[in-house]
């Protein structure tokens, strides 16, 4: 007997004298040509509905199972914005951040989890802006600074076009790759005084086409 998704169960099929306590499966497997009923015979009421009970169980088995997802409950305005950017998006906010790829490896399309990341590395922003005012953090901020160009430099120039054309910075194409970084540093610390906002430097970015060239950038991460 087939069992499959498209199988039927019958609980109580008409039997006879001998057998009074028949049920019935019609399904067909690859080899047959048309659907072919079985009649079977319980021993007792009780044993057949211990068997039509576990062939319903095996039916269902095989049916497909929709997906289950949480759904997204922002707990706050800015939490809902975020949420509207793609996966791709959240995670070039990411990289700005200095937030490293490991915090999110395996869940690079998990939304919830990346809008969680960026908000915990906004909360930490601001926790550290209010105590930028000491010599410490301003050494600090200097040696950030210092990695953060080091970093960059190790990326391609079409990864930095990337994170320009994201961050609605303008430039030129023909600028080398120390300028290129130079923009998206200071970006980054206009980023770090207003964690809130994506707000560009100046100017508008390249076009949208030009984006979707260097699109590839977030498979990196």
């Amino acid at each position: 007997v087939a069992l499959n998704k498209d199988a039927l169960l019958v609980p109580a099929a008409a039997g006879d004298k001998v057998h009074p306590h028949a049920f019935s499966i019609t399904s067909q497997a690859e080899e047959d040509a048309s659907p072919v009923t079985t009649l079977l015979a319980a021993a007792s009421e009780e044993e057949r509905t211990r068997w039509v009970t576990a062939i319903a169980r095996a039916i269902r088995s095989c049916q497909p199972q929709p997906e289950r997802t949480a759904k997204f409950q922002p707990a706050s305005k800015e939490e809902a914005v975020l949420y509207q950017k793609s996966a791709l998006q959240l995670r070039l906010l990411l990289e700005y951040m200095s937030i490293p790829a490991s915090r999110f490896r395996g869940a690079e399309e998990d939304k919830p989890r990346l809008v969680a990341l960026v908000m915990q590395g906004r909360v930490a922003r601001k926790m550290a802006a209010a105590a930028a005012d000491t010599a410490e953090a301003v050494e600090e901020r200097v040696r950030l600074e210092r990695e953060e160009r080091a970093r960059l430099e190790a990326r391609t120039i079409d990864e930095l076009w990337a994170l320009l054309d994201y961050m609605e910075v303008e430039y030129d194409e023909e600028e080398a790759k120390g300028e290129l970084v130079a923009r998206i540093v200071a970006q980054k610390t206009q980023l770090m005084m207003r964690p809130e906002t994506l707000a560009p430097l100046s100017g508008t970015s390249r076009s949208s086409d030009t984006r979707i060239t260097h699109a590839n950038f977030g498979a990196t991460y």
